[in-house]
């Protein structure tokens, strides 16, 4: 599923928008209420979806025709461009005799500034325009500005008069070279009326500087090098371009581990409807495809991958990391060569394998497997079933346990540890109880995660609803770790995120639906959660207030010390890939 159809799979499947029809999309779902509600219709009425588009396009026209109008001013410094978009009756408010919050960590230093409270002296079209460079005055070079809607609301009931909070962020460097970035939240009204274009036309009354967030760092603790270390192998597709069945979610996965134990280390790639690559570590500082050379590939088409499965795994305990890539089970020799021993070791997959885990769930010595499934788009079912928190549409997932001698059995059934008939997109052991046993978060893409306590008996209790972690989402990701270093593991996932349902959520409210259906629309827009432990099997949800949620769509999230100071910081990958920038982003 590319993003626009998730979006609208999202939105227009609760009947949040009415926008299926309006991005002339082919998927539309209407899901059942949730259980003990109502039979009503889980839709909004004309008027009100069509306010709701009219709001989106008003956003669009601010975004995409005014917003590089407004990089054209900060980048030209040119106060006249920023007046041309200025009514005459035109009053803008600055920050005023704001204080200062400075918040030091380490060589970062965070300088907050909120509007003081007492309205200062209205600020004129030229005033309000210094008032916005002198913001980027700290910049050597031009920076690097985007500008979002964040809310967008009407003003008055003729609906030609708006309200918008937007958010600003610019990024460079300094004249010493120190990296810094300035974010700053601002209200503006104005009145758009159909037709207009906001990148020809006057049509702000009102604007209000409301928050500054300035930080300083030092420079970049990373520098790009992908082509000169030989890691630009993989083919990208173009997903605009392939028909919405052909579209597959999570395209490419990856793992590390030194195979042929040369001190350096090495990358498999699985990737679907290509052929496998290992990128082995070279003493040239970068990578070269050997897959060919250790008995990976044939060059046969029948060598193309059908799911995304990959990882290391020693499973004879030998010393050497064995590797399962797609549908196989290799067995390492020496560093050398690796055997395809899938049959003899009993081990299957189904093709709607998202990927695998492994660990020694239950702690004999021997490694073992965890493979996650889910349906793909165009095997879920459709019209009345439950797509929102559906637990009988998607598959099953798997455990094998390695019974030593190169054998493998599934013991999901016996050890209850398939998490329900969901879609699991990602999923990571860790410890919910500090015992020797790992334990599972299963992150499943429309609906609740699951919680899977090891008992250590070989069995696994689904313990979901107790930890406070398993709220609605639709993640596509789950790193865990201590990030706090309070000897508590904590969980941080990555979902679905869309800046276009967050403005939406908005303007609808509990009462527009069955009971339950709101919570479950707020918590598909709500971005990364970020769980942290207190302790005998509970979470804290602080996402908002650790500021870790709005990094837009997220997936494969790693939790990783990068700047070496002892404390585990968060990575996640963003976005997505399309050659045509025309297309919107969701």
């Amino acid at each position: 599923m590319n993003p626009l159809q998730r979006v609208v799979a999202v939105v227009g499947l609760l009947g949040l928008l009415g926008l299926a029809a309006w991005l002339n999309s082919t998927i539309r779902h209407t899901p059942a209420p949730p259980p003990n509600t109502t039979q009503r219709a889980i839709s909004l009425d004309a008027a009100r979806q069509k306010d709701i588009w009219r709001a989106e396009h008003t956003t669009f026209e601010i975004e995409q025709r005014f917003g590089p109008a407004f990089l054209e001013f900060v980048n030209s410094r040119s106060v006249e461009r920023l007046a041309a978009f200025t009514s005459p009756t035109f009053r803008g408010q600055g920050l005023g005799s704001a204080q200062a919050l400075e918040r030091r960590h380490r060589d970062l230093i965070e300088t907050i500034r909120t509007r003081a409270e007492r309205t200062n002296n209205p600020l004129t079209a030229q005033q309000l325009a210094d008032a916005l460079l002198k913001l980027h005055s700290v910049f050597a070079a031009s920076p690097r500005v985007s500008l979002r809607v964040l809310e967008i609301k009407e003003a008055t009931p003729q609906g030609d008069a708006w309200t918008a909070r937007l958010l600003i962020t610019s990024t460079g460097t300094t004249e010493s070279g120190q990296r810094r970035q300035v974010l700053s939240e601002h209200t503006i009204n104005g009145t758009i009326t159909d037709g207009t274009r906001l990148g020809e036309v006057p049509w702000i009354t009102n604007w209000t500087i409301q928050r500054t967030v300035q930080r300083n760092g030092p420079p970049g603790l990373f520098q790009e090098v992908t082509a000169e270390w030989g890691l630009d192998k993989l083919p990208i597709p173009d997903n605009w371009k392939l028909a919405p069945g052909d579209v597959l979610q999570n395209r490419f996965q990856m793992a590390v581990a030194d195979f042929n134990r040369d001190g350096r280390l090495d990358v498999a790639v699985a990737a679907i409807d290509v052929p496998p690559l290992l990128l082995a570590g070279d003493t040239r500082q970068g990578f070269r495809g050997v897959a060919a050379e250790v008995g990976l590939v044939t060059g046969s088409s029948r060598d193309q991958l059908t799911n995304f499965a990959v990882g290391w795994i020693d499973f004879d305990n030998d010393g050497w990391p064995d590797l399962i890539l797609g549908d196989k089970l290799y067995h390492n020799r020496n560093g050398r060569k690796f055997v395809d021993v899938t049959g003899a070791s009993g081990l299957g997959f189904l093709p709607e394998c998202m990927g695998c885990l492994i660990a020694d769930y239950d702690a004999d010595g021997r490694l073992d497997i965890y493979i996650l499934y889910q349906k793909r788009l165009g095997q879920r079912p459709t019209g009345r079933e439950q797509w929102i928190d559906e637990t009988g549409s998607g598959l099953s997932n798997q455990l094998w346990r390695n019974r030593g001698g190169g054998r493998f059995e599934n013991v999901t059934a016996a050890a209850g540890a398939g998490g329900g008939k969901r879609h699991t997109h990602a999923a990571a052991w860790f410890s919910l109880d500090k015992d020797r046993f790992p334990d599972l978060f299963l992150a499943n893409d429309f609906g609740k995660n699951v919680i899977l306590r090891n008992r250590g008996d070989g069995s696994f209790e689904d313990v979901s609803t107790s930890t406070g972690a398993n709220g609605f989402s639709t993640s596509m990701g789950v790193a865990a770790g201590d990030l706090n270093n309070d000897g508590q593991c904590d969980i941080y996932v990555a979902n679905m995120y869309s800046k276009m349902g967050r403005r939406i959520i908005g303007l609808v409210q509990d009462s527009d639906y069955p009971e339950g259906v709101y919570q479950q629309i707020r918590g598909s827009c709500a971005g990364n959660r970020l769980y942290c432990g207190r302790g005998h099997g509970q979470f804290e949800e602080v996402s908002g207030t650790a500021g870790v949620n709005s990094v837009g769509w997220a997936y494969g999230p790693v939790l990783a010390d990068f700047d070496a100071d002892g404390q585990l910081d968060i990575y996640s990958t963003t976005g997505f890939l399309s050659f045509d920038r025309k297309k919107p982003d969701g």
